[in-house]
């Protein structure tokens, strides 16, 4: 088993509250335990379920073997992205220079998958003097999640069901249009895994698109979670899938390895395998995801330099 713990990082708070410089310090209610929260599709976090208001459950259900199944899955889709994060340059089809202002080292990679129309991309950039708790706040995806308030890309987040002793849950995100409107706002089911920390202090998390080969070939035995992925979406809405997603956040000195409080400097990596759907040229369906990668690094290297 590598994985080690989950983490519990204050939750960031909607546009209009005080901003993350304010929560990241703040203390937990007295008597208040750190408990599963929220997340989305990118990937999911923890916080503290006592000062949360309840998303909709929609009666969703899941049997005890069924849990174990789609945790299992997530273990392996994460092992998935630690490998791609860690693969030589020589693995990917094509590795480009990127310039995302305050980060160094940045650079987009891409490759084709067998079996999936679209490619699998990856952005990486090497961010100092940042602890592992602000990186936490500033990916965390959830219903009140700061992201909320500096990522163009998403609109909203719903957690349907918490599963697998808060290890894992459901979550559907919408989308806001893109690429100036050639993509439209789209609706993304995924089943996500909380970040957990790896002996060598790398922390990995990331989700499944519930839609996606990678799960349903999978589940095959399962009547109720086949069920549930060939639900239509949302009326009116396009359906895109995360076919696999997540964050790899590596420490990269000594700093960064003493402490989720302390700064450092980490190699931050962010994939995506992710199918627009709705007709979308693939080519348009491409750069709509690696913009939307370098402009979560963009903003949240904004926000986070707005802290100081």
């Amino acid at each position: 088993m590598l994985l080690l713990r989950r983490f519990a990082p204050s939750r960031a708070l909607r546009a209009g509250a005080p901003r993350a410089a304010a929560f990241l310090a703040a203390p937990k209610a007295p008597g208040a335990g750190w408990k599963p929260f929220l997340a989305v599709a990118a990937i999911s976090f923890l916080g503290n379920r006592d000062i949360y208001c309840e998303a909709p459950t929609e009666e969703l259900h899941l049997s005890k073997a069924d849990e174990s199944l789609l945790v299992k899955i997530l273990d392996d889709g994460v092992e998935n992205l630690c490998k791609w994060a860690l693969a030589p340059a020589s693995w990917w089809d094509e590795c480009h220079s990127l310039r995302l202002g305050g980060l160094k080292d940045a650079k987009h990679f891409t490759r084709r998958m067998e079996g999936f129309p679209i490619r699998l991309q990856m952005v990486s950039a090497e961010w100092e003097d940042v602890s592992l708790k602000e990186l936490l706040v500033l990916s965390e995806a959830s219903e009140t999640c700061l992201k909320l308030t500096f990522d163009p890309v998403i609109n909203s987040m719903t957690t349907r069901l918490r599963f697998g002793d808060g290890r894992a849950r459901l979550l559907r995100t919408m989308t806001n249009p893109t690429l100036m409107g050639l993509i439209s706002a789209r609706e993304v089911d995924s089943v996500l895994r909380e970040p957990e920390k790896l002996p060598d202090g790398t922390v990995a998390g990331g989700g499944i698109g519930l839609q996606s080969p990678l799960l349903v070939d999978k589940v095959k035995e399962s009547e109720w979670i086949l069920a549930l992925a060939a639900v239509p979406p949302s009326a009116g809405k396009v359906r895109a899938v995360d076919h696999t997603s997540g964050f790899i956040f590596q420490p990269c000195d000594a700093a960064a390895k003493s402490g989720d409080d302390c700064k450092g400097r980490w190699k931050v990596h962010y994939i995506l395998l992710s199918e627009a759907g709705g007709g979308v040229p693939l080519w348009a369906a491409d750069k709509g995801v690696s913009k939307a990668m370098a402009d979560w690094f963009t903003a949240a290297h904004k926000e986070w330099a707005s802290w100081r």
